[in-house]
């Protein structure tokens, strides 16, 4: 998983160029979000993500991350694949969702609720 996303960020990285500097700033996050889920695979696995990003940047087409295994492999005959549709969607759909914030200008979180009315602000001992 992740190897189809490093491989449009290696097409896309020096191809996407804008004269307009803040439109320039949102095709970098865009272009640079396509390394985190290789980044996240890696680490949930229990390695540094960071290395393996470096390390599949290198890999040549096919070759990638096996995360359960820890090492390089050629993904396609170890069964391992992106789905295309699935790599799709969640692109389309966080590329929804920063648009949305960036229009809207705010964003509604949750805030943990802080049962403890006693407020330490590191004054008292």
């Amino acid at each position: 998983g992740g190897k189809a996303l490093v491989e449009v960020y290696q097409e896309l990285k020096d191809t996407l160029v804008s004269d307009n500097k803040e439109v320039q700033q949102g095709i970098d996050v865009v272009v640079q979000s396509l390394l985190v889920p290789t980044y996240q695979i890696a680490y949930n696995a229990g390695f540094s993500g960071k290395d393996v990003v470096k390390q599949q940047l290198l890999q040549p087409l096919n070759f990638g991350f096996n995360a359960k295994e820890g090492k390089y492999v050629c993904l396609l005959k170890e069964g391992i694949i992106d789905p295309t549709k699935v790599t799709r969607q969640a692109v389309l759909n966080a590329a929804s969702i920063s648009a949305l914030m960036i229009t809207t200008e705010a964003a509604v979180v949750s805030l943990k609720e802080n049962k403890d009315n006693n407020f330490d602000l590191g004054t008292q001992e």
